[in-house]
Parts: structure tokens; C-alpha cells; sequence
């Protein structure tokens, strides 16, 4: 190959870079873009899909005998979208390490997330925690970083899809029940 085959090739190779390093980041943005409209779109029902977050578990032995157990919480609210942990890194062995991640929805339409770390052994009187620090992100396309749309999408339509039509029970009940409170009022000289 010759000099001039050779810059010929490298000009090549440089434009085919520039356009596709600027085909991911268009391809990022729209994604992005995407992501924060559905997250408006779900903002209404965020409270109801959330839930607290652990933000620690605590396993040990309390004497030769017994066990107990304790859990922490963040302050924060959300929804599980993509993820799961805490993994243990060796389920088969007698001891090992919590590991894995997890992105949340927080009930004000921002994403953080969890990243677990730990040990776990199953020898008597070994005690087994782990925590997870809750790292907020700035926006979605913060959250596109390490998490796929797909598994985002997911996780945001399976949980509306177990919710949709689970309070019907308990309106008819708390309206039934605030009937009833208000005709024992009345009775007793409240309000009419």
C-alpha cells in the first residue's frame, strides 16, 4: 500500500468516525428525550407506584441460638424500574459478597441509583449486611448512561400494569365507611 492509498484510507476512516460519533449522540439524545416525556406522561401515578427504598439490611446472631434482623430506609420514594440486587456473587459457597444495581423513579420524576455492597456467609454465628448508597442523577439522559430505554420502559409499564384497577375495593370501602361515620354524626347532633 502506498502513501497516497494510505491517507486515502485514513480520511476514510476519520469521516466514517465523525458520523458515527455523531449518529450515537443524536440516537442518545432522542432517547433521552423520549425518557423524559414518558417520565411526564407516569408523573401522576408516581406516588402510587412508589415504594421506600432500603437502604440497608442487617442479619446477625443475637446469642448461640437465635437471629435477628434489622433494615434501614432512604428518605426517598420510588419505583423499581431496571435492575435487581442485592446479588450474591457466589449463591453456592458458605460466604461471599452483595453486589448488583438498580435504578429507581423517585416520586419527583428524577432517577437515582442504588448500588449495593456487602458480604453474606451462611456459618453460625456470621453476620451478613450490606447497604446501598442512593446517588441521584441529574436527568434522564443521566440515567441512560449505565440503563437501557427497553428495560427502563419495561419496568415502568409492568408496574402500571399491576396497579391499573386495584382501587376500586378500596374507594367503595372508604366511601362506604365515610357514609356510615357521617350518619352516626348526624345522629348525634354533628354536622348535617
Amino acid at each position: 500500500m502506498d502513501i497516497e492509498s494510505i491517507a486515502a484510507k485514513a480520511a476514510q476512516v476519520g469521516a466514517e468516525y465523525t458520523q458515527s460519533v455523531e449518529a450515537i449522540a443524536d440516537r442518545d439524545a432522542a432517547e433521552a428525550e423520549l425518557l423524559a416525556a414518558l417520565v411526564e406522561k407516569v408523573r401522576p401515578a408516581l406516588r402510587a407506584l412508589s415504594s421506600p427504598i432500603k437502604s440497608g439490611y442487617r442479619h446477625f446472631w443475637t446469642d448461640n441460638v437465635r437471629t435477628a434482623s434489622t433494615d434501614t430506609w432512604h428518605d426517598a420514594r420510588g419505583l423499581l424500574v431496571a435492575g435487581e440486587a442485592p446479588l450474591r456473587d457466589y449463591p453456592h459457597a458458605n460466604t461471599g459478597s452483595y453486589e448488583g444495581s438498580e435504578l429507581y423513579l423517585l416520586t419527583d420524576g428524577t432517577f437515582a441509583e442504588c448500588d449495593y455492597e456487602g458480604t453474606w456467609s451462611r456459618w453460625q454465628g456470621a453476620t451478613s449486611e450490606w447497604t446501598c448508597g442512593l446517588l441521584r442523577l441529574a436527568d434522564a439522559r443521566a440515567a441512560l448512561v449505565h440503563w437501557k430505554l427497553e428495560d427502563i420502559v419495561a419496568g415502568i409499564s409492568a408496574a402500571l400494569e399491576k396497579q391499573a384497577g386495584t382501587r376500586a375495593k378500596v374507594v367503595k370501602a372508604a366511601a362506604e365507611r365515610a357514609e356510615q361515620v357521617r350518619a352516626l354524626s348526624s345522629l348525634l347532633g354533628g354536622r348535617k
